[in-house]
């Protein structure tokens, strides 16, 4: 080879050395990616192998979005959930009541002692007073109330369940007086009942504060008292010529009157609670036919005590079979810790039933209802005779002048061409099943001209347009001036009426 030639050659030589060199020290973006890739993996397999051999048995991953709050609880016996559910069952249980109207609440601070213990609040019902505290203790593998309600709480009584010093913050060490009051032996609760005035109630025969409760009577007016201050004030009013004078301002101070009509118990309201209060809302209580009354106080004066001032728990019961009133006020005396035990013992004893009220059978129609016992008028109309009625028509009430008809009365017409009357004051909408009817639907008419001053008209149907053959409509007829009253018979018919076949 010529020098010439060996000199170029290690020229190129030392070229390919230079770009070699050169392409080993050069970071492309795609070879930053595919190094940082790598890394990634092997992050991911070590930890991987990490939690596998340090991670226990009993770790519990959660795969949805939002993961159960964690408790404190070492409970293993019952869920939050299911204790909540339990205690809801002894409340129904305890008050006679659907689990449905329970509404409670666990302290959530006490999460920790759920195991053994718990404490929250409780609703029996919509008032004020059916709401109170409760204490709960797991016995034998049996949860049970301890304690509920309003007033105080003693810690004695807590102290009996091995409550955690955590949950007795808010007791009170009472003596065994009011021991035997609130976990009192078997015999300590006893019924009143006044025959004359027609109603029994219970009562504890001995209070918190250890005084034993009496009863006073100042017909109309019967006193349950819980103290011996409220004792020397009924001394200063039992003797009152007002019979709502002696029940002002005292608790427990059961007042009942007969009144015929809406007017009299509005009347009956302003006497006993205020000039500018108003007939409430009435709505069906625990005793079939009785009714619980609310006042309408929105009139009321601020300052003027003797406008509508109702700021303490009133009870009103009324029996409209009864024409009977029943009044009496909680107040705020705090002699009482288990009030909704004392009001929702109260009945009439002498209240008429729907099992005292007549049965109208039809089996052709295969259909039944019940009425008033006293409305004596009866007329059966077959299909065919009745244009407006090509199917049935029966018609029950009083004898009079309207139409043949007095008031009250019902008409209960099947598969009807019309919806008479054409004038009437409110529409009822009813939705059937296989056995009964039911109200989904009340509607107010703005009356008119030619609306009858004298008569009260109700038209009901049931919510079957799409099938003729299954219609049944409702005409009620009543005399003007009493509707709500009426409207609360109306309500127990529709209630009674049974499909038999």
């Amino acid at each position: 080879m010529s020098e010439n030639f060996k000199e170029e050659k290690l020229k190129e030589e030392s070229a390919d050395t230079k770009v070699s060199e050169g392409e080993q020290w050069t970071w492309s973006p795609v070879k930053i990616l595919g190094w940082v890739a790598v890394v990634i993996v092997a992050v991911l397999i070590g930890l991987f192998w990490w939690m596998n051999s340090n991670l226990s048995d009993d770790v519990v991953v959660y795969t949805d979005q939002n993961p159960p709050i964690e408790e404190e609880s070492t409970n293993t016996t019952d869920s939050i959930a299911d204790l909540k559910l339990i205690f809801k069952n002894l409340f129904a249980d305890k008050y006679d009541k659907d689990v449905i109207d329970i509404d409670l609440v666990i302290n959530a601070d006490d999460l920790a002692f759920a195991d053994t213990h718990i404490r929250g609040s409780v609703c029996t019902g919509p008032a004020e007073s059916d709401c109170g505290n409760f204490y709960g203790v797991l016995v034998a593998d049996d949860w049970q109330i301890v304690i509920d309600g309003i007033g105080v709480i003693p810690c004695e009584l807590l102290n009996d369940y091995d409550f955690p010093a955590a949950m007795t913050d808010n007791c009170t060490y009472v003596g065994e007086d009011y021991m035997d009051y609130v976990n009192p032996p078997s015999d300590n609760w006893l019924t009143y009942e006044n025959t004359e005035l027609g109603f029994s109630i219970n009562y504890p025969k001995v209070n918190y504060n250890g005084y034993e409760v009496k009863i006073i009577n100042a017909d109309p007016v019967i006193y349950i008292v819980p103290s011996e201050r409220q004792e020397e004030e009924i001394e200063e009013k039992r003797y009152s010529e007002s019979v709502f004078d002696r029940a002002f301002g005292i608790p427990y101070a059961i007042l009942v009157q007969e009144v015929n009509n809406d007017e009299e118990l509005d009347d009956f309201i302003k006497q006993r609670y205020g000039t500018l209060c108003a007939l409430g809302e009435k709505t069906e209580s625990e005793q079939s036919g009785v009714y619980d009354i609310s006042i309408d106080s929105s009139n009321w004066i601020p300052g003027d005590y003797n406008s509508c001032f109702v700021n303490y728990v009133t009870k009103i019961k009324y029996s409209p079979s009864l024409n009977k009133i029943a009044s009496w006020d909680i107040g705020q005396s705090d002699n009482f810790s288990s009030d909704p035990e004392i009001s929702n013992s109260f009945q009439f004893t002498d209240q008429e039933t729907s099992s005292d009220w007549q049965t109208y059978s039809n089996q052709e129609w295969g259909f039944s209802f019940e009425y008033p016992s006293d409305w004596d008028y009866l007329n059966e109309m077959p299909a065919g005779v009745e244009p407006n009625y090509v199917g049935y028509l029966v018609t029950v009430g009083v004898p009079g002048e309207y139409n043949g008809v007095g008031m009250p009365s019902v008409y209960v017409g099947i598969n009807p061409d019309g919806y008479g009357p054409f004038f009437y004051d409110k529409t009822i909408i009813l939705e059937k099943n296989s056995s009964s009817l039911s109200i989904i639907e009340e509607n107010e008419v703005e009356r008119t001209e030619y609306h009858d001053d004298n008569i009260y008209f109700i038209s009901a149907l049931t919510d079957q347009h799409d099938n003729e053959s299954d219609r049944y409509s409702f005409k009620f007829q009543f005399a003007a001036g009493n509707n709500n009253e009426s409207d609360l018979v109306i309500e127990r018919i529709l209630d009674s009426f049974e499909f038999t076949n």
